[in-house]
């Protein structure tokens, strides 16, 4: 059975991060273990949507499956396309989503 403790596990097993639905907060974790991220154009998401720089750190696909799909074979046919989105989402959450971040710092 599936439970909360176990999410880090899967986030490392994969190599890509998928969210058809409405984002949010699975982006920062996406981010956090240097996935990139795909996911469709919707007015539906929530802002952390705006973390996502399309053809950098992940894809947002047109809200067509045919768009979608096509979006998540790119990455898994290109390692290197791939790799490269996951680095700029990782370093991505390292300087600008961590704590150590003066913007989201209590002391601030």
């Amino acid at each position: 059975m599936f439970t909360i403790e176990d999410v880090d596990f899967y986030l490392l097993a994969s190599d890509i991060s998928v969210m058809l639905g409405m984002t949010g907060l699975s982006i920062v974790h996406s981010f956090s273990v240097g996935h990139p991220f795909v996911t469709i154009k919707s007015p539906y998401h929530s802002p952390e949507v705006a973390y996502l720089k399309h053809g950098i750190s992940g894809l947002m696909s047109e809200s067509d499956i045919d768009f979608f799909c096509a979006a998540i074979e790119s990455l898994v046919v290109d390692p290197y396309l791939r790799n490269r989105m996951g680095i700029a989402a990782l370093n991505y959450a390292k300087t600008e989503l961590s704590r150590a971040n003066k913007r989201f710092r209590a002391d601030n």
